[in-house]
């Protein structure tokens, strides 16, 4: 006899939900309509935390980007996913990011990966202001 039975009932009802699991939004981050409104037709100046680059990446109100980076001008594309999260795709490369974006207070934002790990800073400059 089995010390707990329902022990394997339990984890299967646990593996059921495990897809509907997901990461909360921090906080301060943006929703999809606010996210969306900021960004459309202007460029984001800023730079990457970790990697250390200046970037200045301008977003089209038809869903694609041109981001210039240490002289590199990088085509893609851009949304804005159900949840509020910034996702972006370049064309030389078969993947897309999506990042949370925190608003923080003074003119400045942040792309988060995950809950907590700042990536990017960025202010948004209206129109395209490098004409990229």
């Amino acid at each position: 006899m089995r010390k707990y039975p329902h022990i394997g009932k339990l984890l299967s009802f646990l593996l059921l939900l495990a897809p509907g699991i997901c990461i909360a939004a921090p906080n301060t981050a943006m929703n999809k309509m606010e996210l969306t409104k900021l960004i459309t037709g202007n460029t984001l100046v800023g730079s990457h935390l970790i990697k250390n680059h200046k970037f200045h990446m301008y977003m089209k109100k038809d869903g694609t980007h041109v981001e210039k980076r240490n002289g590199t001008i990088l085509p893609g594309k851009w949304s804005v996913n159900p949840k509020g999260k910034l996702c972006w795709s370049y064309d030389i490369k078969d993947k897309t990011w999506c990042r949370w974006i925190l608003n923080n207070g003074d003119g400045t934002y942040t792309k988060v990966k995950g809950k907590h790990k700042k990536v990017r800073q960025f202010k948004v400059v209206s129109g395209n202001s490098k004409n990229l």
